[in-house]
């Protein structure tokens, strides 16, 4: 997903409107990511549904109240993803493993992911396997072995922005929502429990201090 952003000469009155509002009740608009991030245990999840808990960990989650944006902030999204927090993984014999635990999470599960707000769906039991990750490693691995092992990773396809809404959606201030991912039936994944994290990008209004 490359950087885009527009090189533009403005006039000093230009400038200055575009760093000041017009207005005490005129909100700025800011790129952001709000994400959170659960648990799935092997054998036993079939359900996770996001932002209802206000994370004490902020690399776990960023959203300030549960379920909810506080007034008088907006948000408008315009891509949703999905990041699988696995490590590199060694095992002898068998597939399990980094890349097993991807494919088994993405697609052998049929996962299905919903998002609703104030009661109303808005993405609609979408195949998770469109959300795609942030990002993840590039990188080259070499070595010996001395009995038969494999390494492995993997990762939920390619960073490419993941599900794009193109901001047709937009969370108001006070009105309850959550993303709901669920799988047909609960999966092998190794190491258990592990952490998945669900994020959506776009524009956040908020009050100018």
């Amino acid at each position: 997903m490359a950087f885009r952003f527009p090189i533009r000469a403005y006039t000093r009155a230009q400038l200055e409107a575009l760093a000041n509002p017009a207005a005490a009740n005129q909100p700025e608009a800011i790129p952001h990511v709000f994400f959170d991030t659960m648990a799935y245990t092997s054998t036993v999840t079939t359900v996770l549904t996001y932002f209802q808990v206000v994370q004490v960990d902020k690399t776990l989650g960023n959203i300030e109240s549960a379920g909810q944006l506080p007034d008088p902030q907006y948000f408008q999204i315009f891509n949703v993803g999905f990041d699988i927090l696995n490590d590199l993984t060694t095992t002898s014999g068998g597939i399990l493993g980094a890349a097993d635990t991807v494919q088994k999470l993405m697609i052998m599960g049929r996962p299905i992911c919903t998002l609703t707000i104030a009661g109303k769906k808005y993405i609609d039991q979408v195949p998770l396997s469109f959300m795609h990750q942030s990002g993840g490693v590039t990188g080259f691995m070499a070595g010996t072995w001395t009995a038969e092992e494999n390494i492995t990773w993997g990762l939920n396809s390619i960073p490419d922005g993941g599900y794009c809404v193109n901001g047709a959606i937009i969370i108001p201030p006070k009105q309850a929502f959550d993303f709901t991912l669920r799988w047909a039936a609960a999966q092998v994944v190794t190491p258990t429990p592990i952490n998945l994290r669900l994020w959506m990008a776009g524009v956040w209004f908020r009050r100018v201090l």
